[in-house]
């Protein structure tokens, strides 16, 4: 879901296919990580104001980390869930819209949800707290 567009693509740990309800197709690459948020519809998604975003008209989007002086680069789906989650600070409310806009079950892409945020948190780009 993240990477740094000058570095070098790292090798996925796990790769889900989602096809997009209007037939196109979005490859979301997910992060590894070890700690799990099993209470994640108690707590809140927060963004900084160090980190900017900014969508890509033919899909996708960049962050801009201005305390880390690095960018990231947003494929399709991680651009959905930044923006939702950035509207609502909620990964409930990312599930909720995202499986009415793509062909994936809930399952599937709480886990993926979860990653993101996750890979988010890790990098600095999203703080999380209890509600």
């Amino acid at each position: 879901l993240l990477h740094r567009p000058t570095a070098p693509p790292r090798t996925a740990r796990s790769c889900v296919n989602l096809k997009v309800r209007d037939n196109r197709s979005a490859n979301l690459t997910q992060p590894g990580g070890r700690s799990s948020f099993r209470e994640m519809d108690k707590i809140a998604i927060r963004i900084p104001d160090h980190v900017l975003y900014r969508s890509i008209p033919d899909g996708g989007g960049v962050l801009l980390d201005l305390d880390g002086r690095e960018y990231f680069a947003l494929d399709d789906v991680a651009a959905r869930m930044w923006e939702v989650l950035a509207d609502t600070g909620a990964i409930s409310s990312v599930v909720e819209s995202l499986v009415l806009e793509y062909d994936v079950d809930r399952s599937s892409l709480r886990k993926d949800a979860d990653r993101f945020v996750r890979a988010l948190v890790d990098r600095r780009l999203a703080h999380r707290s209890a509600i």
